[in-house]
């Protein structure tokens, strides 16, 4: 295989895919990960651990189509910036609390400094 056909013009997930399968990973791996590490975006500086237990409120499509804002608890974060969206400081899973309905677990919401857009669905911001 050309290494220059792959490295010219191909994203670094591409190369990765076509080094698995050709089994020539150790070639390719160490310009993979320094490229990618390259565009990754800042981390935000924010301690997960210290948002478990912390009051939010949160918006979602299952309550009137992410008009209401219902109280939740962080149950989980984490802050790793690779799994996290655009403007998010935080990935938390939380307990949330409508009214006059049972508590719903939700997972994998983004946690926000302050309340998003309504196109923004899910999102979940701390409640100051």
């Amino acid at each position: 295989m050309d290494d220059e056909a792959l490295t010219i013009g191909t994203s670094p997930l591409r190369c990765l895919l076509l080094a698995i399968e050709n089994r020539e990973l150790a070639r390719f791996s160490s310009g993979l990960f320094y490229s990618g590490a390259r565009m990754a975006r800042p981390t935000k500086k924010i301690d997960a651990a210290a948002l478990i237990g912390e009051t939010a409120l949160v918006r979602a499509a299952i309550w009137q189509n992410g008009r209401a804002v219902v109280a939740a608890i962080v149950t989980e974060a984490t802050n790793d910036a690779a799994l996290l969206p655009d403007k998010a400081i935080a990935l938390v899973s939380l307990t949330a609390f409508p009214a006059g309905a049972p508590s719903r677990l939700m997972l994998d919401v983004p946690l926000y400094s302050g309340p998003q857009d309504g196109a923004t669905l899910p999102a979940a911001w701390l409640k100051g």
